[in-house]
């Protein structure tokens, strides 16, 4: 998987293609593509937050866990983000 900073490119990179060519594409869609953007980054930065409370790491270290997290399980990383969150909510709970 790709590093968070490469993940924040590509959404840069996707909000930039999407603003040039907003015009060919419906506003809906539009509003969407942002959004699942926006709900991606916020996860994987909550989850950055969980692991770095639970094992006691940097912002940095935090980041490379979740990056391997993704990697072990073969998942994109906010879908990583999203089963760290569940899992630390599982536990809280338990």
């Amino acid at each position: 998987p790709a590093s968070i900073d490469a993940v924040c490119q590509a959404f840069a990179d996707v909000a930039t293609i999407v603003l040039v060519h907003s015009s060919e594409i419906p506003a809906d869609e539009l509003t969407m593509r942002v959004h699942q953007a926006t709900v991606a980054r916020d996860l994987i930065e909550q989850a950055k937050g969980v692991l770095s409370e639970l094992h006691v790491l940097d912002m940095e270290q935090a980041t490379a866990r979740l990056e391997e997290v993704a990697k072990l399980e073969r998942v994109s990383l906010p879908d990583a983000a999203q089963r760290v969150i569940a899992r630390a909510s599982a536990s809280r709970t338990s």
